[in-house]
Formats: C-alpha cells, structure tokens, sequence
C-alpha cells in the first residue's frame, strides 16, 4: 500500500471538495478510474460517542457503575510496543538502526518456541518512556505476508530526513516517496477552520520485508510516533480504544483529495507529539481487510491483568486469551480484539519491570 498517511499537497482547487468531505464524511471520492466513475461509500453517519454495539445484556446498573469506575484503571496504562514478524532478522536489525537511528534494546531466543525477539527503539523501556519494536523471527522462515490494508506500518519523527532517504536503499529497503514538502489538511477534532493547512516535510519507505515506515521531519522526544491500522468499523474501533481500553480521541481528519479515506489519532496523553500513537484509517470505498500473517499485535501496559480483563468482558470486549503468565517468560498478560479483530495484548506492568532484570 502506497498510500501516505494524512499527508498531501490540496490543490485550491479542490478545498470546496475537501470541505465537503469534513461535512458530510459518508462521500468517497476515490481517484477516478478509467470509467471517470464516482464511487461513493457506505454512509458513517454515528455519533463519535455512539455505544460499542457490544453485549450489554443482564448487566445491572450497579455493575454498570462498578465497571465506569473501573475504567480509571485503564487510564492509567501505556503504550510498550508493536510486534510484528521478519523473515531475515540481520537484514532487519541494520535497517532500523542504520536508516531509522534506533537501538537493539534486548533480545530473548526462545528455543523451546524456535523463535527469537528482538527489541528496537530510541531510548529505555522502562515504564513506557519510550515505545519499541519487537520484531519476531521464527526459525525457518524467510517470508510473510504481509497484506495491504492491514497494518500499514510505522510513523516515525526524524529530525533530518534526506540523509535518511539515501540510506535507505543501501541497507535493504526501498524509497516509496521522496522527501517532499506537502500541504496537510485540517481536522474535524480538534475543530479546525477549513482554510488552516500545515506544512509537513515526509517521505515513506518499506523496510526488509516491505513493511511501510512514514517518516516526518520533525524533532521529538520519542520519535517512535505512530503505530498505523487500517480498519473496517471505524466508530466502533474508536469506542473500542476509548471507552474500554481508556485512550483518549486526539485527532481526526479527512485524507482527501489523495486517499478516499479518514484518519484517527489515539493515545494516552494530551500531545500528540510526545507519545506513541495509535492511527486508525478508515477507507470509505472497502470494507474489506488484507491483513496477512506478518503482523503481530500491539503491547500496552496495565496495573492489573485481572481487572483488565473483567473491564473488557464487562463492556462486552472479546478476550482472546485469558489473564495469566506467559509459558516460559512469566510475565502475566491478557489478550483483547478490538471490533476489526486486530490483537491487543495487555501486560502487567510490575512484571514487564520484572523483565529489564533478567
């Protein structure tokens, strides 16, 4: 997938289309194909506050209060990492520290499972400072994949990013968008008047195995900026990450007149870039998913796996794998799906600092 996030020139030609976009975002105005067709989406017409269309019933008003206060405990957790699987781990390591800066942060061989992690990032772990990547290989294999609207990869701040795309292709990758200077569109939240653009200076490139990297010219603590899904239910994914999982809404906006689509930013904090997001992006003309079998799940931290999981039932959550250690790690973790069925695994926070001691 080609496509960039959120990032294109708009033309003031067309400002009365995206306009249009931002009023009534059920309008999908595909790039014409050789018919000069119009394609037109399915309708998204819910409040952002819309209920989970999750199983409420039988659930009493006190156990509906109960679980409200419980969601504090969700607002409480971080974001630790996002795993997905390489074929060639050396090919992978120099790419992400030699094109993308970061670190090997640790590695744990697991022969038993014939399968290794290797964990890369910017700065420390430790109770969620900084996000990382934990990629996987599995012994033997030298292929995924890796769909196309799926995971759609990484966003990723770099204060540079010329030097950044002549390396690229020295060290196993491929450049899918030169630096360019584009034109960013406004957003619907936070509210933004239709005539306020931003200036952003991107690229994108595919790492080893062809997983997407978007990259922004833009200094920042962590700049591990954005894990990136594309999905299906977009007003139910985001009540999802909400009101279960404790996140909070920072940003949505149209991706047009470039993709046919809109983008949400999700996280933890209140500024959006000085943590690790979530992006949902939802394209208007498919409803279809091509997830593949490289990508793994996303990690976040919690107080309690426990009470995580009765959180997660209670609002009518699918629990995958039930709270408890991890065979031959220890750590106690909890599996979640969220509405598209993407992986979310929840991991005790005092057992995850348990791991940096080993």
């Amino acid at each position: 997938l080609a496509w960039p996030m959120a990032s294109f020139r708009v033309a003031r030609g067309v400002l009365c289309c995206a306009a249009l976009a931002v009023i009534h975002p059920c309008l999908s105005f595909r790039p014409s194909p050789p018919s000069g067709a119009l394609h037109v989406g399915p309708s998204w017409r819910r409040s952002l506050t819309h209920p989970l269309l999750l199983r409420t019933e039988g659930r009493s008003d006190a156990a509906s209060s109960a679980v409200g206060t419980d969601s504090a405990l969700m607002q409480r957790n971080k974001m630790l990492h996002v795993v997905y699987r390489v074929g060639d781990l050396d090919k992978s390591i120099d790419f992400y520290t030699n094109v993308l800066g970061m670190k090997v942060l640790r590695k744990r061989d697991v022969p038993e499972g014939k399968y290794t992690n290797v964990f890369l990032g910017y700065g420390p772990e430790s109770k969620g400072e900084h996000f990382s990547v934990e990629l996987t290989y599995n012994y033997g294999v030298d292929k995924y994949d890796i769909g196309k609207l799926g995971f759609l990869g990484l966003g990723v701040c770099l204060p540079e990013l010329q030097a950044v795309e002549s390396s690229v292709e020295g060290h196993h990758g491929r450049v899918i968008r030169n630096v360019e200077e584009l034109e960013i569109t406004p957003s619907m939240i936070p509210d933004e008047p239709a005539e306020q653009y931003r200036l952003w200076t991107m690229a994108t490139a595919e790492d080893p195995d062809g997983y997407q990297i978007e990259l922004l010219q833009k200094p920042q603590r962590d700049p591990m900026h954005r894990v990136r899904l594309h999905v299906t239910r977009l007003e139910p994914g985001i009540a999802f990450y909400t009101e279960v999982l404790g996140m909070k809404l920072l940003r949505k906006r149209s991706l047009l007149p470039e993709w046919p689509a809109i983008s949400v930013w999700l996280g933890y904090g209140d500024d959006e870039f000085d943590q690790t997001l979530l992006e949902l992006i939802y394209e208007f003309s498919t409803q279809e998913l091509d997830v593949g079998d490289g990508y793994g799940q996303i990690a976040i931290s919690t107080p309690d796996v426990y009470e995580a999981a009765k959180i997660i039932e209670a609002k009518g959550g699918e629990i995958s794998r039930a709270p408890g250690p991890v065979p031959g790690i220890g750590t106690k973790i909890v599996a979640a799906k969220d509405p598209d069925g993407y992986k979310v695994v929840l991991v005790d926070e005092k057992d995850f600092e348990a791991e940096f001691n080993e």
